[in-house]
């Protein structure tokens, strides 16, 4: 009788713990369809209310349990060890270490002069440390955090641009992300190949050295004779007589915007051989529908030239694109839709004078499945 006294009981609170359990299960996983975070450290944070949910059901059938056997007090007091000797050993390791200094004095003067002298909205681009001094201690909005939840699932997007910035300055990304400030630091030059002549094009309004350390800040808003030579090499900058062609895919773009994958250079976008109608190419972009390529031209070209179609890994598919030229913002070449069995299509027109072009892949109007498209050959006369 007891027994089943004691069973009957138990499935009360058994229903109740799952009931509570299954409460904020189910909030993590509507959580995650908003915004998917799969980091490792936050999602054992999460899981740590389970684990206290846990253990005070365990500690209440304990409890009702060796009540029934051996008396109230004795399983109190094993409990309290049960609970204390971990904390208590755990405690004693904390205490025992070494102080750590998460902030050195150098970050502190910089972080003062950020909050005095940058407006409180203001967006800096920084590493993505995870315990940085300018959200730490400045209060300012940084592009890249460390964890994936300041990002979302874009974050690998975010920090291939974050690494482009740092090397080439890149006004399209800057104005995308409305970066404000630039901050170049040990934090950044540990994580970051750094070209500070590419930088230089930007006003330096902070530059001091403390601590061995040398910290720079430069106001994207305001620009100074120093502006970069207009292309910015993906490589080594290639020597040219004026005469040669420039490929796409030796110079950084000024913005792309892809909704699937990365853009390719000299690669398909499956990171294949560029392959049209069976014909192989060294050179060109490999991307994806939709997609906006944008390079700046600033007038010194007169022709652009490519092959486009879509690539030969999708022979076979449903897939379908639409290839269209835009300079300065107007429609100026547009191809027919073009699917695996198409013919290539060349094109070439006179860019004299233009600023800007842009390079836009459209699906067909049947969804972007298979839309692996292929700007071969594309270059600059």
């Amino acid at each position: 009788k007891r027994w089943l006294s004691f069973q009957k009981q138990w499935d009360k609170e058994a229903i109740a713990f799952l009931f509570l359990l299954t409460m904020p299960f189910c909030f993590f996983i509507l959580i995650n369809f908003y915004r998917f975070s799969p980091n490792w450290g936050d999602s054992n944070k999460f899981f740590l209310f389970f684990n206290l949910m846990l253990c005070g059901f365990a500690g209440n059938m304990l409890s009702a349990w060796f009540k029934k056997q051996i008396g109230k007090p004795i399983v109190i007091f094993i409990l309290v060890i049960a609970a204390l000797g971990p904390s208590a050993l755990e405690a004693y390791e904390i205490f025992s270490r070494p102080g750590t200094l998460l902030f050195s004095g150098c970050d502190k003067i910089v972080a003062e002069w950020i909050k005095l002298n940058t407006p409180q909205d203001s967006i800096f681009l920084t590493s993505d440390d995870v315990i940085h001094y300018v959200p730490s201690l400045s209060g300012r909005i940084v592009v890249d955090g460390a964890y994936t939840w300041n990002t979302g699932f874009k974050k690998p997007c975010v920090e291939n641009d974050v690494k482009n910035i740092y090397l080439t300055g890149n006004r399209g990304l800057i104005k995308k992300y409305n970066i404000s400030y630039i901050l170049v630091g040990p934090h950044e030059r540990r994580n970051f190949s750094i070209n500070e002549s590419a930088l230089a094009q930007y006003k330096m309004v902070f530059n001091q050295s403390c601590g061995g350390n040398n910290v720079r800040i430069y106001d994207t808003r305001q620009k100074t004779s120093a502006v970069p030579e207009f292309i910015q090499w993906r490589k080594a900058p290639q020597k040219n007589d004026g005469m040669k062609p420039i490929y796409l895919s030796d110079i950084e773009p000024l913005i792309v915007t892809q909704t699937f994958d990365l853009l390719h250079y000299d690669r398909s976008v499956s990171n294949g051989i560029l392959t049209l109608n069976n014909k192989q190419y060294e050179k060109g972009l490999g991307t994806h529908a939709y997609s906006e390529i944008i390079y700046e031209l600033n007038g010194r070209f007169h022709r652009f030239a490519s092959d486009v179609g879509l690539d030969d890994s999708q022979d076979g598919t449903p897939g379908s694109v639409v290839f269209k030229i835009y300079l300065d913002g107007q429609l100026r070449w547009e191809s027919k839709v073009l699917k695996w069995n198409s013919k290539t299509e060349h094109v070439s027109i006179d860019i004299t004078n233009a600023q800007d072009l842009k390079l836009v892949v459209e699906d067909a109007g049947d969804g972007d499945r298979c839309d692996h498209a292929n700007w071969a050959d594309a270059k600059l006369f």
